[in-house]
C-alpha cells in the first residue's frame, strides 16, 4: 500500500514544507517588529533626555543674563571708584568673558541636539512606516497559510480516498516480497545489529571474525564473546566485593584481545570490527522475525565458528610458541 502512495506523500511533504518556509517568515517579521518597539522606546527615552537637557540650558542662559546686567551695573559704579575698584572690574570683566564663551558653546550644543531632536523625528516616521508594511505583509502571508492549509487538508483527503481504492487491489507476488524485504526488521549474528534485507549490501555489516584470548595468560587461554563478556563481568563484581583487588582487575582489563585484529576486547565496546560483509540472520528456520533478539543457540553456532576458524587457530598457536620462547 505505501508502495503506490509515496508520490502523493511527497507532495504532502512539500505543502508542508512550504508552510514552514511561511511560519519562519512570521517569525522574522515578528522579530522585526519586537526590534523596532524596542528601537522607539529608545527614542523616545532619548527625546525626553533631550528636552530636560534643552531646559537646563534655558536655565542657564537666563542665569548668565541676569549675571551680565549685574556686572554691568557693577561696572557703571566702579569707572567713578578708585583704582582698586577698577581692577575688581576687570577680573568680573575677564570672568564675563568665560562665561559668555561658555554660553557660545552651549548654544552650539542646542542647535546640535535640535539637530538630533529632527533626525530622531524622521527616523520615528521612518519605523512607523516600515511597522505599517511589515504589518501588511503579516496578514498577506496569514492569508497564504489559510490557503495552504486548505489545499493540504484537500491533497490529504485526496491520499486517503486513494489508499481506500487501493485496499481493494492486491499487491502482485513480487510487490509482497519486496514490501516484505522493505519492512521486515532481521537482527545479524554477527553484529547485533538490525537491518532489512533491501538494505543488506556488502559493507552494511562490520564485525569480528575471531575469537578472543587472554594476552596475559600464560596458555593464552581462549574464549568466546559471550564467555569473555561472562568473564570480565564476574571480575568487575569481585573487585566491587573486594576492594583489595579492585586495582588489579583494573590493570586487566585491557588483557583480552581478538586474534583477528589484536583489537581489545571491552564489555559494551560495541560489535564494531575489522571486517565488513552483508549482515547474516544465522539459520533463517530459527531466527525471530520483527527484529527479536536472537537466540542463544544461534549466535553460539556463531560464535563456535569464529572459535574454530582454521587461520586465526593457527595464528594463534604460532603466538603461544613464540610466548614460551620468551
Amino acid at each position: 500500500m505505501s508502495y503506490r502512495t509515496t508520490t502523493n506523500n511527497g507532495a504532502a511533504e512539500e505543502i508542508f514544507d512550504d508552510q514552514q518556509k511561511q511560519e519562519q517568515v512570521i517569525s522574522v517579521l515578528s522579530n522585526n517588529i519586537k526590534e523596532f518597539k524596542q528601537e522607539k522606546m529608545r527614542v523616545m527615552n532619548e527625546l525626553q533626555k533631550l528636552q530636560g537637557s534643552i531646559q537646563r540650558q534655558k536655565d542657564e542662559l537666563i542665569q548668565l543674563d541676569r549675571r551680565f546686567e549685574e556686572l554691568h551695573n557693577q561696572r557703571e559704579q566702579f569707572e567713578e571708584e578708585p583704582d582698586q575698584q577698577r581692577e575688581i572690574l576687570e577680573v568680573h570683566e575677564k570672568e564675563l568673558e568665560r562665561q559668555l564663551e561658555r554660553l557660545e558653546k552651549l548654544q552650539e550644543q542646542l542647535e546640535r541636539f535640535q539637530d538630533e531632536k529632527i533626525h530622531l523625528e524622521d527616523h520615528r516616521e521612518l519605523m512607523e512606516r516600515e511597522k505599517q508594511e511589515i504589518e501588511q505583509k503579516i496578514s498577506e502571508i496569514q492569508q497564504q497559510i489559510q490557503q495552504l492549509e486548505q489545499e493540504l487538508k484537500e491533497i490529504l483527503q485526496r491520499i486517503q480516498n486513494l489508499e481506500t481504492e487501493l485496499r481493494h487491489f492486491p499487491l502482485t507476488t513480487d510487490q509482497e516480497e519486496e514490501h516484505r524485504r522493505s519492512t521486515t526488521v532481521l537482527n545479524c549474528v554477527k553484529c547485533r545489529d538490525l537491518y532489512t534485507e533491501s538494505e543488506n549490501k556488502m559493507g552494511a555489516c562490520n564485525y569480528h571474525d575471531g575469537f578472543v584470548y587472554d594476552n596475559l595468560a600464560l596458555d593464552l587461554k581462549k574464549y568466546k564473546p559471550s564467555d569473555a563478556i561472562e568473564q570480565l563481568n564476574r571480575e568487575e563484581f569481585i573487585a566491587f566485593k573486594d576492594g583489595n583487588k579492585k586495582e588489579e582487575i583494573e590493570r586487566q582489563k585491557t588483557r583480552l584481545k581478538y586474534i583477528c585484529c589484536s583489537a581489545t576486547f571491552q564489555v559494551g565496546g560495541g560489535f564494531n570490527g575489522c571486517k565488513k560483509g552483508k549482515h547474516n540472520p544465522g539459520d533463517s528456520k530459527e531466527i525471530n522475525d520483527e527484529g527479536k533478539l536472537l537466540d542463544k543457540e544461534i549466535i553460539d553456532k556463531w560464535e563456535t565458528i569464529c572459535f574454530e576458524h582454521l587461520e586465526y587457530n593457527l595464528r594463534w598457536s604460532d603466538l603461544f610458541i613464540t610466548r614460551q620462547s620468551i
